[in-house]
């Protein structure tokens, strides 16, 4: 299994010299496993994965496009992936059922005449437009299983957990652990406090759970814990959380993903120091490390 980023940042796009080494697209990631293309997301850096598919040569091109939720930086490369427009390729593409709009009819709006000067029905792939629910499974490849799993964001996201005999990844990115949100949760009593952070704990479980033993996490770690005390209830992820989860789920790889559009090259570094600090306090093994655009990650050997 060949995991390569080309898009990590949360929000917004982020070009410059500051982003350089970690990369300025939002949202996507490509899985190769046996033949079978999976694509996570479809933020700003679909445009350079389908710009780097058509270079290959590869035709028909048959891509399995599973999107978290309907959040802009998740869908706005949809519009710029050339294998879309090319007759004689096919793309499947996955998402939840409960959220409001409905994949094709939120893909189309942004291609609205108004926004976009080219409409979805003008692209002349196959494109194929398939809905999960929260326990959905999907199998590809014949031996490949797609999991779905409910996240704690505005928007309703999904995680998606890939296994394989070849190897297993994790993408849970959008998401709020939801122990430390419950524990900071403003008024109540000293019992509310502790009923709150326990469900928020079972909550945090559930994730872990899903994780459980993957070969690869892809977390958000959009925040540490000092940005987070005025940023809670925004969907995404203190750092501390992410390492606590990821030992409990006894993932052996950890990327930090979904970079806050703020954050430079020089305080991703320090953020993942930090990580690695904490691993070590632990006592255990976890290989942490900054998800970066254009970085290949092996599964399996």
């Amino acid at each position: 299994m060949r995991v390569t980023f080309w898009g990590v940042r949360g929000s917004i796009p982020v070009p410059g010299r500051r982003t350089v080494r970690y990369g300025g697209n939002t949202s996507c990631v490509e899985v190769r496993d046996n033949g079978t293309l999976i694509i996570l997301d479809a933020g700003s850096g679909l445009r350079p994965l389908g710009d780097a598919i058509i270079a290959s040569g590869e035709r028909p091109v048959v891509a399995h496009l599973f999107i978290t939720h309907l959040h802009w930086d998740h869908i706005q490369g949809f519009p710029f992936f050339t294998p879309a427009y090319q007759p004689g390729n096919q793309i499947f593409v996955r998402g939840s059922a409960l959220l409001q709009e409905n994949l094709k009819h939120a893909l189309a709006i942004q291609m609205d005449p108004v926004f976009f000067p080219v409409q979805l029905e003008e692209m002349g792939a196959d494109i194929q437009f398939l809905d999960l629910e929260q326990d959905s499974v999907v199998n590809l490849g014949g031996d490949i299983t797609v999991r779905c799993a409910m996240l704690t964001h505005p928007g309703c996201p999904f995680g998606y957990r890939i296994d394989s005999p070849r190897g297993s990844l994790a993408y849970i990115t959008d998401w709020e652990p939801m122990a430390r949100h419950c524990a900071t949760e403003p008024g109540g009593t000293a019992r509310s406090h502790a009923i709150a952070e326990r469900e928020g704990d079972r909550l945090d479980e559930q994730v872990a759970r899903f994780c459980k033993d993957v070969d690869l996490a892809i977390y958000d770690s959009q925040y540490d814990c000092a940005e987070y005390v005025s940023k809670r209830g925004w969907g995404h992820a203190c750092i501390d959380d992410v390492v606590k989860i990821g030992l409990e789920a006894g993932v052996k790889r950890l990327a930090m993903f979904h970079h806050d559009p703020s954050h430079e090259d020089a305080r991703i570094n320090q953020m993942v120091s930090y990580c690695r600090g904490k691993v070590r306090a632990a006592g255990r093994r976890l290989r942490v490390f900054a998800a970066r655009e254009g970085e290949t990650v092996l599964i399996g050997e």
